[in-house]
């Protein structure tokens, strides 16, 4: 490994004391990487473990062409990805949102937060299931167009469209509640 510690000398092999300083050297930098796409801290850093754990318990068997960071960054990327796409992702920041609103409007009469929620629901449940995906990482995950193509692997346009196509259903679904 040169001093850095950014590439590493497959004839030499992964010490202890080499993972601990890839380890302190990458951590936070990944936590960072993975929080752009989640969007939550708590999973970000456990994606980040998970890759850590996994990258030592493959030590021996690893070839990694280029610097760490570039591996490490795009192993992150990809756990990021399939996070996302892992159908309970839309239920959990549904979730969230839902609980962060009624926390914010617990004053509010019961009945209507929960039949608003009901209807959001289900207008979002008539979005195609990659749209409703794309909606949910915009309107409630926070994510820019841009982030989310790069998630999706997708073009930015194709964002848009999808976007587009979530506005129209979900005034169609909602107009009257409106």
């Amino acid at each position: 490994m040169t001093k850095n510690h950014e590439h590493i000398d497959p004839d030499q092999g992964i010490t202890e004391t080499i993972f601990e300083s890839l380890f302190r050297l990458h951590y936070e930098m990944l936590c960072e990487h993975a929080f752009i796409f989640i969007r939550d801290n708590q999973t970000a850093d456990d994606i980040v473990q998970e890759f850590f754990i996994k990258f030592w318990e493959k030590r021996d068997k690893l070839t990694i062409k280029g610097s760490f960071q570039s591996y490490a960054r795009q192993a992150v990327r990809n756990s990021c990805i399939n996070y996302i796409n892992h159908d309970s992702f839309v239920e959990r920041v549904f979730t969230q949102y839902r609980q962060t609103q009624e926390a914010e409007t617990h004053s509010e009469d019961e009945s209507l937060i929960e039949d608003t929620h009901k209807r959001l629901r289900k207008a979002l449940l008539k979005l195609p299931k990659k749209c409703r995906k794309i909606f949910i990482m915009s309107n409630v995950a926070g994510l820019k167009y841009a982030e989310i193509a790069q998630v999706l692997n997708i073009s930015i346009n194709t964002v848009k469209t999808q976007i587009g196509i979530a506005y129209k259903i979900m005034r169609k679904e909602l107009g009257s509640f409106l």
